[in-house]
């Protein structure tokens, strides 16, 4: 079993607005991948990268956990994940296919 995390993106200014949810075993890494991608990183392309950086960079974004928990393995980690996607519909997670 190991700690996995639930986390949203969303702009300071618009704090009730959810840009992305996502989940990680390690949010550290995570959080440090997410702000690599927003500057030069190989998925810098997408969607949520492009808004982020069109509103402030990374520095104008919250990372904040929504859940917290034990898991068995990503799998189930992955669904309590789109348990949370289908329930909050964040902007930028229209590109998964759920």
């Amino acid at each position: 079993m190991k700690t996995g995390y639930i986390y949203c993106l969303t702009h300071k200014d618009t704090p009730n607005i959810i840009d992305y949810v996502g989940s990680t075993f390690t949010l550290l890494r995570r959080s440090s991948q997410h702000k690599y991608n927003c500057k030069t990183g190989k998925e810098s392309h997408r969607p949520l990268y492009e808004h982020i950086r069109e509103n402030g960079g990374w520095g104008s974004y919250y990372m904040e956990i929504l859940d917290e928990d034990t898991f068995s393995d990503a799998t189930e980690l992955q669904e309590r994940e789109r348990n949370y996607i289908l329930g909050i519909n964040p902007l930028y997670n229209n590109y998964l296919k759920l």
